[in-house]
């Protein structure tokens, strides 16, 4: 367990600028809270958090209010009654009773403590004010020195010496699988593509919809001229918060990330970029990646949706693509390194809405990945990937996805 005993802390000003070096070092601190015990398990209080760190970071602490959390975070008609319905205050106790017991737990080992103080949705940002790190590393430092000058009289503890501090290393910055998942994009040296997924609504003209609005009778005929169907690429919320995630995610590995609409990708592109595609039926990149892979997206009469595999194999689907009526959904995530004729890419989306949010998640919470990665075959990290994703859905919002299936080659 970490500590914080003995530290002096330096508490950032709540007006002015914070430097890029304090913000980097908040925002790695503020992912190593959202993957600890206190908050893994609740992906509202993990997005609770990081709103209100990102808003407080990029000087946007007017925002930080009760109405316009209750509306931009939980999806609150910007009249709602806050006296009504107080799940901003409920969401914020609980926020600080888990930012506590993370301290409890953990400590703070990397010198950077994040307060939400009662009566306010503006979080403190703490740091410390000494040098512990240093001196510990500097410990480490020493010992190790001492372990290679005892072992330097043999070439035989030299070489002990270098296989403990080699091994050493190695596990200290073994990348984590997440990391490993996503190397082949985060390496490669084009800026991270985004394709969001859009949909199709249909227009009417003011005739046309006065006429409807106005005639008693069961059926209307309308002209051509009437209809015009125009892209719809409004993102929902819940999407906007996953796509934080990756954006988050990207920041902390030094990854440029751009974000396109539909299908605005160039075939120059196609060829070299990194490429994650966000959405499924929504998503007409990711169909086509994945229509001639082994688990691929399918439509099922009457009104249903599936993930099937190929050759008559074993298939996961929802009666109904509204979201409203279904208490379970699926995701497939594919991932496929780069070859000759293409840049490496990610597609990730569900059945319905819920899917592709917990695939957002999926990609961007390091801790799904501790158990998935212990039923994928030795050197997955290189080779390509399928995994589907069962989601269950509670009172309107989805849990953490569970592996069903998976595929590499």
């Amino acid at each position: 367990m970490g500590s914080s005993g003995g530290n002096h802390w330096r508490t950032l000003p709540l007006e002015g600028p914070i430097s890029p070096e304090d913000k980097h070092k908040i925002r790695a601190h503020l992912a190593t809270v959202l993957r600890s015990n206190a908050f893994r398990a609740s992906p509202r209080c993990q997005e609770f958090l990081s709103h209100v760190v990102e808003l407080a970071l990029a000087g946007k602490r007017d925002e930080l209010k009760e109405r316009l959390i209750g509306v931009h975070l939980f999806g609150r008609d910007v009249a709602y009654d806050t006296g009504e319905d107080p799940i901003v205050r409920v969401k914020a106790n609980e926020v600080r009773k888990r930012l506590a017991q993370n301290y409890e737990e953990c400590g703070t080992p990397d010198g950077v403590k994040i307060v939400l103080p009662a009566g306010t949705y503006v979080p403190q940002f703490l740091l410390v004010a000494d040098s512990a790190p240093p001196r510990a590393a500097g410990r480490i430092g020493k010992s190790l020195g001492r372990l290679l000058r005892g072992a330097r009289r043999t070439w035989g503890g030299l070489t002990l010496a270098a296989l403990i501090v080699g091994a050493g290393l190695y596990w200290w910055a073994r990348p984590d699988p997440l990391d490993r998942f996503w190397a082949p994009l985060l390496d490669a040296q084009a800026p991270l593509l985004v394709s969001l997924g859009t949909s199709e609504i249909v227009r009417l003209s003011p005739e046309a919809a006065q006429a409807l609005a106005s005639t008693g009778q069961d059926a209307v005929t309308l002209q051509r001229a009437d209809i015009a169907v125009a892209r719809n690429e409004f993102i929902s919320l819940a999407h906007f918060r996953g796509l934080l995630e990756i954006y988050q995610f990207c920041q902390r590995h030094g990854k440029p990330i751009e974000f396109r609409p539909g299908e605005e990708i160039s075939a120059e592109e196609l060829r070299g970029a990194p490429i994650l595609f966000v959405g499924a039926f929504s998503n007409a990149w990711t169909i086509r990646l994945n229509s001639d892979l082994r688990f691929r997206f399918e439509r099922v009469p009457p009104a249903g949706l599936a993930i099937v595999e190929a050759g008559g194999g074993r298939s996961w689907k929802v009666g109904s693509p509204n979201p409203k009526s279904v208490d379970v959904d699926y995701a497939l995530v594919t991932r496929l390194v780069a070859t000759d004729g293409q840049g490496p890419r990610i597609a990730a989306g569900g059945l319905t809405r819920f899917g592709t949010q917990a695939a957002l998640d999926f990609l961007s919470q390091p801790d799904y990945w501790k158990n998935v990665a212990r039923h994928l075959p030795a050197g997955w990290p290189r080779r390509n990937l399928q995994l589907v994703l069962r989601v269950s859905i509670v009172s309107g919002s989805h849990q953490p996805a569970v592996l069903v299936a998976s595929h590499a080659w």
